[in-house]
């Protein structure tokens, strides 16, 4: 995580926006096709959420994202 070169950082966890080319690295990238393919997760899925207390990563789906200020989560996959 600490190579993420964007996303809003707290103190436990780092959300980061996804979008269909969007390059996390090497491992990174792998991690989350795998979670994603297993879990059937498709690009409604946006917002990624990892923890850093603990070994766990959230897909979010905010379908306002780019265009509402404050967007309601309409779905979350943990």
């Amino acid at each position: 995580m600490a190579a993420l070169k964007h996303g809003k950082r707290l103190p436990t966890a780092v959300y980061v926006f996804r979008e269909p080319d969007t390059d996390f690295g090497r491992e990174l990238n792998q991690l989350l096709a795998v979670l994603a393919t297993q879990h059937a997760l498709d690009e409604k899925f946006n917002v990624i959420k990892f923890r850093k207390d603990e070994l766990k990563v959230s897909f979010l789906c905010y379908p306002d994202f780019l265009d509402d200020a404050i967007p309601p989560c309409a779905r979350r996959h943990d």
